[in-house]
């Protein structure tokens, strides 16, 4: 649960608030954190909602994901290349298009 506290200071709680919505101790939502004892299944659903996230966001370091990407890159065939640049111009033109409306 490698984005817990991020996620958490990023919303501007404290680790008290989140354990009282969660219905847990203080200490137990900071193990979560640590790292040092896992949520079960429907936890993380209450963490996702919490945050307004996705339960992968929270299991998931972002920047750990970033770069297997990069490094995926250096596998792909020239052609392949070609097509991942063109379906990321349609992601950020989409991205634009809805920004505008």
């Amino acid at each position: 649960m490698n984005n817990l506290k991020k996620l958490r200071e990023a919303k501007k709680i404290s680790q008290a608030s989140v354990a009282r919505e969660l219905g847990v101790s203080r200490q137990v939502y900071n193990n979560y954190e640590l790292g040092k004892r896992q949520a079960d299944y429907e936890t993380l659903l209450k963490l996702a909602e919490i945050f307004g996230t996705t339960i992968d966001e929270i299991l998931t370091d972002r920047e750990t994901k970033e770069v297997a990407a990069i490094q995926g890159i250096e596998l792909l065939t020239p052609d392949e290349l070609e097509k991942a640049q063109e379906f990321i111009e349609f992601l950020i033109s989409k991205r634009q298009d809805s920004e505008h409306d």
